[in-house]
């Protein structure tokens, strides 16, 4: 039961596509070569951590819903851009979020020794000496703090969500 991580998905955000994702033809062209890139590697026994900035716009939450129906667990640890939408937001609400069929919503959470996290922790701040590593998004290219820290940003790992098994055996 592989774990995948994938983070900054931006679903929905014309604006972040047509400013810093210009490969990518429009906001549909974006989404949808995430979302195809997510459910041809994430299968019914696996799990998909979405590590923060996840759905821009409530009418993306149907692609969430798919991918929630296709992974077998899919949890999210929130981001900047996951905040509270007010009355006057389009942004979905962490109920909303869960409706779709994510299991969990994080702040932060650990998995084997790693903590996962949307911006990237201190190193001081997730015990790091003892061998713990940060897997993080927020920084939307391949900005690289060590090899205690992995982006798994869109950018960083070419909008393919990332096996966080492979890369801790990697790593050993």
């Amino acid at each position: 039961m592989p774990v995948f991580a994938i983070a900054d998905t931006h679903l929905g955000d014309e604006e972040l596509v047509a400013t810093e994702r210009k490969q990518f033809a429009n906001v549909d062209a974006h989404d949808n070569t995430i979302l195809s890139n997510i459910l041809a590697t994430c299968g019914k026994r696996d799990s998909l951590y979405i590590i923060g900035d996840v759905v821009e716009i409530k009418s993306r939450l149907p692609m969430l819903k798919k991918i929630c129906d296709s992974v077998g667990r899919v949890y999210i640890v929130l981001g900047n851009h996951d905040s509270m939408p007010n009355s006057h937001s389009s942004r979905p609400s962490a109920q909303e979020l869960l409706n779709c069929g994510v299991r969990e919503l994080f702040g932060m959470t650990s998995y084997h020794h790693c903590t996962l996290t949307h911006a990237p922790l201190h190193v001081n701040i997730c015990n790091m000496e003892n061998g713990w590593r940060n897997i993080h998004g927020h920084l939307h290219g391949k900005v690289e703090f060590g090899e205690q820290f992995l982006n798994v940003s869109c950018p960083a790992v070419n909008y393919v969500p990332l096996n966080i098994d492979e890369w801790l055996e990697e790593q050993e």
